[in-house]
């Protein structure tokens, strides 16, 4: 693959080298860093790259150019290459250019904005590009498949299982039982009947419908409950439940977080969270769960991921929780974290086709197989339109 490029413009040769010298050092050997001072020539320069196939990872400009300002830059240069995220750079002195910034991040003209580095070793400025770069590799570098998936496109079932896969970013290669390829994969392996979805690991483990539980044990994500008597059990590991296993591992509580389905919750789900403290320009919400999660289990908190509470009852002093797979676990108290649920439209026509070609939230599962249809969205709320987009 060719190299991705980084591309800085700033009329300030002086900011200008100094800044493509402190890429160039930390990212030269893996990205090509390209400096212009001139915004016609950098355009001139996107549109060669675009022509040659060559991505572009990183667009980093000043806002006072003078042929334009930088967020006008940016906006052309989105044309050329809408993948690329956008930085703004921001000199120390630039204190009027806030409310530009705030109403650019408002409207998506630009990913963030960063502060020049001014010195070396800048590590402030190094980790938000680091962060840039691992966002922008995320959806643009291709990784290995370790998960091929067999199955029935508008199976319940199925759709059920891609969306466990997405919901632990498994890097997954989807194939319909009614095309050759699935056909020949099915025989490949010798389950041509399934039952489906028929998933093939890379050590070659072929699995037919597993449970959500058994296929979590096979990915490292499901573990056994050590038992004893908790402090706090959490039922739910949406935001709330995280945040409270947190704070209740931190104080020395020995706490269970009990999830059904992914971390993470509906949140999990969400490209762009904006409003959670700490993150001024946004964190999607796959990282921030994954962030949650593993701060909570540095403090010592235990997770039974793909586990089902059925019931909860009083022991004296003590409450008792039932698994679905007929588990107790005891604790001294519970916190119920359960999230909310998308309101159903309660027809009942609608309601048996309900992961097979009608979904409650729009997820990477539904895009991939809605490509080059028609759909249709039912709401005019955030969830639908993250699902449009």
């Amino acid at each position: 693959m060719k190299s991705p490029v980084m591309m800085v413009v700033d009329k300030d040769p002086e900011a200008l080298a100094f800044v493509g010298n402190e890429l160039y050092k930390r990212y030269g050997e893996d990205y090509e860093v390209i400096c212009d001072p001139s915004v016609q020539t950098a355009l001139s320069t996107l549109q060669t790259l675009r022509d040659d196939e060559k991505p572009v990872a990183l667009l980093f400009t000043d806002q006072r150019l003078p042929e334009m300002s930088g967020i006008q830059f940016l906006s052309r240069a989105h044309d050329l290459h809408p993948e690329a995220k956008r930085i703004l750079l921001v000199g120390r002195r630039d204190q009027d250019v806030s409310q530009i910034v705030l109403q650019a991040m408002t409207f998506g003209t630009i990913d963030s904005y960063l502060a020049k580095p001014t010195a070396l070793f800048d590590e402030r400025f190094h980790s938000h590009v680091a962060e840039l770069l691992e966002s922008w590799r995320h959806s643009n570098m291709p990784r290995p498949t370790v998960v091929r998936v067999i199955g029935e496109r508008w199976s319940a079932r199925t759709h059920e299982f891609r969306a466990l896969l997405d919901s632990y970013d498994a890097p997954y290669q989807f194939y319909d039982l009614e095309t050759p390829e699935g056909q020949a994969l099915l025989q490949e392996v010798g389950q041509p009947e399934g039952p489906f979805p028929v998933a093939i690991l890379q050590d070659g483990r072929v699995f037919a419908n597993p449970s959500n539980e058994a296929f979590g044990r096979v990915m490292g994500v499901t573990n056994d409950i050590q038992g004893g008597e908790y402090d706090l059990a959490i039922i739910g590991a949406g935001p709330a439940g995280l945040s409270a296993a947190v704070y209740a591992a931190s104080e020395g509580l020995r706490t269970l977080v009990i999830e059904r389905g992914a971390i993470g919750g509906q949140a999990g789900t969400s490209t762009l969270i904006r409003n959670y403290l700490g993150f001024p320009t946004g964190i999607s919400g796959f990282e921030l769960a994954r962030r949650a999660r593993e701060q909570a289990w540095l403090f010592g908190a235990e997770f039974a991921v793909f586990r089902e509470v059925t019931d909860l009852r009083d022991d004296h002093d003590l409450r008792v929780l039932t698994l679905a797979s007929g588990e107790e676990v005891v604790a001294r108290s519970v916190i119920l974290a359960m999230g909310g649920a998308y309101r159903r439209l309660g027809i009942p026509e609608l309601e048996r086709l309900v992961g097979a070609g009608v979904f409650y939230g729009g997820t990477v599962t539904e895009a991939q197989a809605m490509r080059n249809q028609k759909v249709f969205i039912c709401g005019a709320g955030n969830s639908a339109g993250q699902a449009a987009i």
